[in-house]
Protein backbone atom coordinates (compact mmCIF):
# COMPACT_ATOMS: atom_id res chain seq x y z
CA UNK A 1 0.00 0.00 0.00
CA UNK A 2 0.98 3.09 -0.72
CA UNK A 3 0.15 6.24 -0.22
CA UNK A 4 0.80 9.99 -1.82
CA UNK A 5 2.55 13.28 -0.43
CA UNK A 6 -0.32 14.75 0.63
CA UNK A 7 -2.04 12.54 2.10
CA UNK A 8 1.31 11.91 4.29
CA UNK A 9 1.86 15.55 5.13
CA UNK A 10 -1.94 15.24 6.61
CA UNK A 11 -1.46 12.72 8.89
CA UNK A 12 1.82 14.28 9.74
CA UNK A 13 0.47 17.95 10.40
CA UNK A 14 3.40 19.41 8.90
CA UNK A 15 5.45 19.19 5.47
CA UNK A 16 8.33 16.72 5.76
CA UNK A 17 11.76 16.37 4.41
CA UNK A 18 11.49 14.06 1.70
CA UNK A 19 14.37 12.34 -0.75
CA UNK A 20 14.52 10.61 -4.11
CA UNK A 21 15.31 6.86 -2.94
CA UNK A 22 18.20 6.57 -5.58
CA UNK A 23 20.16 9.31 -4.82
CA UNK A 24 19.80 9.18 -0.98
CA UNK A 25 22.84 9.18 0.63
CA UNK A 26 25.19 9.65 -2.35
CA UNK A 27 28.13 12.24 -0.89
CA UNK A 28 26.79 15.42 -0.17
CA UNK A 29 22.91 13.91 0.16
CA UNK A 30 21.70 14.80 3.35
CA UNK A 31 25.30 15.26 4.52
CA UNK A 32 28.94 15.61 3.59
CA UNK A 33 30.68 12.94 6.53
CA UNK A 34 33.32 14.98 8.01
CA UNK A 35 34.06 12.93 11.18
CA UNK A 36 33.20 9.74 12.71
CA UNK A 37 29.90 7.33 12.77
CA UNK A 38 28.73 9.39 16.21
CA UNK A 39 28.88 12.85 14.42
CA UNK A 40 27.90 12.12 11.26
CA UNK A 41 24.85 9.99 12.48
CA UNK A 42 23.31 13.02 14.43
CA UNK A 43 24.10 15.75 11.76
CA UNK A 44 21.93 13.08 9.42
CA UNK A 45 19.31 12.98 11.79
CA UNK A 46 19.53 16.37 12.44
CA UNK A 47 19.05 17.46 8.49
CA UNK A 48 16.95 14.38 6.87
CA UNK A 49 14.73 13.04 9.79
CA UNK A 50 11.65 14.45 11.55
CA UNK A 51 11.60 14.10 14.86
CA UNK A 52 8.05 12.17 15.63
CA UNK A 53 5.74 12.76 18.23
CA UNK A 54 5.87 9.63 20.08
CA UNK A 55 8.75 7.10 20.92
CA UNK A 56 9.32 3.63 20.50
CA UNK A 57 9.75 1.39 23.83
CA UNK A 58 10.74 4.86 25.45
CA UNK A 59 13.57 5.62 22.20
CA UNK A 60 13.41 8.60 20.15
CA UNK A 61 12.63 8.33 16.67
CA UNK A 62 13.37 9.68 13.61
CA UNK A 63 11.24 9.73 10.03
CA UNK A 64 12.72 10.22 6.08
CA UNK A 65 10.72 10.09 3.97
CA UNK A 66 12.15 8.21 0.75
CA UNK A 67 10.65 8.76 -3.09
CA UNK A 68 11.28 5.96 -5.40
CA UNK A 69 12.50 7.21 -8.83
CA UNK A 70 10.08 4.98 -10.94
CA UNK A 71 7.10 3.92 -9.20
CA UNK A 72 6.90 7.38 -7.10
CA UNK A 73 5.90 5.85 -3.97
CA UNK A 74 6.69 6.64 -0.75
CA UNK A 75 9.08 5.02 1.70
CA UNK A 76 9.50 5.75 5.30
CA UNK A 77 12.64 5.29 6.45
CA UNK A 78 12.74 5.31 10.36
CA UNK A 79 15.70 5.39 12.44
CA UNK A 80 15.59 4.35 15.93
CA UNK A 81 18.33 5.71 18.54
CA UNK A 82 18.04 3.15 21.32
CA UNK A 83 20.13 3.41 24.69
CA UNK A 84 21.75 0.29 25.66
CA UNK A 85 21.57 1.00 29.32
CA UNK A 86 17.68 1.53 29.24
CA UNK A 87 17.20 -1.44 27.14
CA UNK A 88 15.21 -4.91 27.51
CA UNK A 89 18.68 -6.22 25.64
CA UNK A 90 21.64 -4.38 26.67
CA UNK A 91 24.05 -6.54 25.40
CA UNK A 92 23.70 -7.24 21.40
CA UNK A 93 23.39 -10.71 20.39
CA UNK A 94 25.27 -10.32 17.14
CA UNK A 95 28.27 -9.05 18.99
CA UNK A 96 28.45 -11.90 21.24
CA UNK A 97 28.20 -14.08 18.21
CA UNK A 98 31.68 -12.94 17.31
CA UNK A 99 33.10 -12.67 20.70
CA UNK A 100 31.85 -9.69 22.68
CA UNK A 101 29.83 -11.56 24.57
CA UNK A 102 30.01 -9.48 28.21
CA UNK A 103 30.72 -6.29 26.76
CA UNK A 104 28.57 -2.90 25.74
CA UNK A 105 29.75 -2.10 22.43
CA UNK A 106 28.48 1.60 22.76
CA UNK A 107 26.03 3.31 25.18
CA UNK A 108 23.65 3.88 21.36
CA UNK A 109 22.59 1.55 18.82
CA UNK A 110 21.14 3.19 16.05
CA UNK A 111 18.00 1.12 14.16
CA UNK A 112 17.23 1.91 10.91
CA UNK A 113 13.95 0.36 9.68
CA UNK A 114 11.95 0.50 6.55
CA UNK A 115 8.84 -1.56 7.79
CA UNK A 116 6.66 -3.94 5.28
CA UNK A 117 4.85 -1.74 2.83
CA UNK A 118 1.46 -2.23 4.72
CA UNK A 119 2.87 -0.45 7.59
CA UNK A 120 4.09 2.48 5.85
CA UNK A 121 0.82 4.79 7.47
CA UNK A 122 0.92 3.19 10.88
CA UNK A 123 2.94 4.08 13.49
CA UNK A 124 5.06 1.85 14.84
CA UNK A 125 5.12 -0.15 17.64
CA UNK A 126 6.69 -1.64 20.80
CA UNK A 127 7.98 -4.82 19.06
CA UNK A 128 9.61 -2.76 15.82
CA UNK A 129 13.26 -3.65 17.21
CA UNK A 130 12.67 -7.41 17.24
CA UNK A 131 10.86 -7.98 14.35
CA UNK A 132 12.58 -9.71 11.35
CA UNK A 133 9.71 -8.67 8.47
CA UNK A 134 10.61 -5.51 7.76
CA UNK A 135 11.94 -4.44 4.13
CA UNK A 136 14.92 -3.33 5.63
CA UNK A 137 16.39 -3.69 9.42
CA UNK A 138 19.87 -2.58 10.15
CA UNK A 139 21.79 -1.49 13.36
CA UNK A 140 24.85 0.59 13.68
CA UNK A 141 26.21 0.52 17.16
CA UNK A 142 27.44 4.43 18.01
CA UNK A 143 31.34 3.13 17.71
CA UNK A 144 30.44 2.61 14.19
CA UNK A 145 29.88 -1.05 13.87
CA UNK A 146 26.55 -2.46 12.43
CA UNK A 147 24.79 -5.23 11.38
CA UNK A 148 22.43 -6.12 8.61
CA UNK A 149 19.65 -7.90 9.89
CA UNK A 150 16.97 -8.51 7.19
CA UNK A 151 16.14 -7.46 3.88
CA UNK A 152 12.90 -8.63 2.26
CA UNK A 153 12.40 -6.67 -1.07
CA UNK A 154 10.15 -8.28 -3.82
CA UNK A 155 11.42 -11.58 -3.19
CA UNK A 156 10.69 -11.24 0.54
CA UNK A 157 7.23 -9.79 0.08
CA UNK A 158 7.78 -5.97 -0.82
CA UNK A 159 5.34 -4.92 -3.37
CA UNK A 160 7.84 -2.02 -4.53
CA UNK A 161 10.97 -2.35 -3.78
CA UNK A 162 13.51 -4.84 -4.96
CA UNK A 163 16.15 -6.29 -2.92
CA UNK A 164 18.72 -5.13 -4.91
CA UNK A 165 17.88 -1.65 -4.50
CA UNK A 166 17.18 -2.13 -0.60
CA UNK A 167 21.22 -3.18 -1.18
CA UNK A 168 22.09 -0.08 -2.03
CA UNK A 169 20.33 2.18 0.02
CA UNK A 170 22.40 0.38 3.23
CA UNK A 171 25.46 0.80 1.38
CA UNK A 172 25.10 3.99 0.73
CA UNK A 173 23.56 4.79 4.24
CA UNK A 174 26.88 2.97 5.64
CA UNK A 175 29.34 4.83 3.54
CA UNK A 176 27.77 8.34 3.95
CA UNK A 177 27.60 7.75 7.76
CA UNK A 178 31.35 6.42 7.81
CA UNK A 179 30.04 2.99 9.68
CA UNK A 180 32.60 0.56 9.91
Amino acid sequence: MSFSLIEACKKRKRWPKFFRFHSFAEPGNPIAPLGPFRDNVRLFLQEAGELEDYNVAGNSLWCTLLIHDKSHVMAPLYTIEEHVHYSSHPFCDHCRCVGWSGHFVSKRRYHFIIPMDNGWHKPLDEGVIDKQSHILHGVIHCNGYGHLLCVNGIEGGSKFLSGREIMDLWDRICTNLRAR
